[in-house]
């Protein structure tokens, strides 16, 4: 009489999975791994996409700071000392002085450009020394030599905002995709909404009171608004192309009139 083998039904537990088995584990594993790989690019894309909005909001920012900063200094005048009553007051503009505020219409609604004129500052007597007082350009370039000061914003055939001052030139942002400037006009009757070829017609570069800035800035890789369409600075739907796009306005009033 044989004595039964106690291990064989330990044996007969622990046997190796099946072929169906093992092909069914790989096929769980393989789509685990493929969710994750999906999952990791779906958040580098937007991970990508939230740093070129970033990125294209400060750029935004710094470009209408310093256009503001320019225009709300348009038609400004130097300040003179009557010595008879100590009293100081501004100097009458000459007759033949350039207007404040100047601009170019682009041909078939390509980007258009801007020059904003004011006088330089000057330190008061007695304030010690003049470095304390130093005014620059829009360049950064130092004016004490200049008794004007001019700055022409505009675009180059590279997506450059650019801005020239009194010596030099300089790109302010790059990855601009439009650059356009509208003017508000006083007429006497009213103010009217005019492009820089109109105001040129009319001869009313004197008369402008506040100049509307749009600048549409587009992102080096293809971002989370990269598909579909978008409003341009002419208020028409234009298409992503694959890039991300930011469009900016501001209407700036000028103070000196």
């Amino acid at each position: 009489m044989s004595i039964p083998d106690p291990r064989a039904g330990q044996r007969r537990r622990q046997r190796g999975l099946s072929l169906v088995e093992l092909l069914a584990a790989m096929a769980v594993g393989l789509l685990v791994i493929a969710t994750a790989f999906s999952t990791l690019l779906l958040t580098r894309s937007a991970a990508a996409g939230i740093s070129a909005l970033s990125q294209l909001q400060q750029q935004g920012s710094h470009a209408l700071h310093l256009i503001g900063q320019q225009l709300r200094q348009a038609r400004s005048l130097e300040p003179w000392r009557d010595d008879a009553t100590a009293l100081y007051a501004f100097a009458a503009q000459p007759g033949d002085a350039p207007p404040p505020v100047t601009g170019t219409e682009g041909a078939g609604g390509q980007p258009d450009s801007v020059s904003i004129a004011y006088a330089r500052g000057r330190w008061p007597a007695g304030s010690g020394s003049p470095r304390h007082w130093a005014q620059y350009d829009c360049t950064g370039t130092n004016v004490e030599d200049q008794d004007s000061v001019r700055a022409t914003f505009s675009l180059d055939a590279k997506g450059n905002l650019m801005c020239r001052g009194v010596k030099t030139s300089q790109p302010v942002i790059d990855n601009v995709a439009d650059f356009q400037v509208d003017y508000r006009v006083d007429i006497g009757a009213g103010f009217r909404h005019m492009d820089a070829s109109a105001v040129q017609k009319a001869n009313l570069w004197p008369a402008v009171t506040a100049v509307e800035v749009c600048i549409d800035l587009r992102g080096d890789e293809k971002g989370l608004q990269a598909a579909g369409a978008y409003r341009g600075c002419g208020g028409d739907e234009r298409p992503h192309g694959g890039r991300t796009h930011l469009v900016f306005r501001n209407l700036f009033h000028l103070r000196n009139r």
